[in-house]
């Protein structure tokens, strides 16, 4: 099992359409698919145009890998 923290820096004023694309629409077409079919998704690259229509949502998105530790849950 791979975990991942993904930490996504808005542009100022547009968390709320950012919350909105992954309340409404973000999810549906990311649990149908694997990671590398979603980014290519019809239906997710018509959701995430039609979020940017005012403008970028992300100023940029970090990401890190996590190892659960040998005393974690998770293992």
């Amino acid at each position: 099992m791979i975990y991942e923290l993904r930490v996504f820096h808005c542009v100022p004023g547009r968390l709320p359409a950012l919350l909105k694309r992954f309340e409404n629409d973000t999810l549906r077409p990311f649990e149908k698919l694997k990671f590398g079919a979603f980014l290519k998704d019809p239906e997710w690259l018509d959701v995430r145009r039609k979020s940017q229509e005012d403008g970028p949502v992300e100023a940029s998105i970090t990401n890190t890998i996590l190892v659960p530790t040998t005393f974690s849950m998770l293992r």
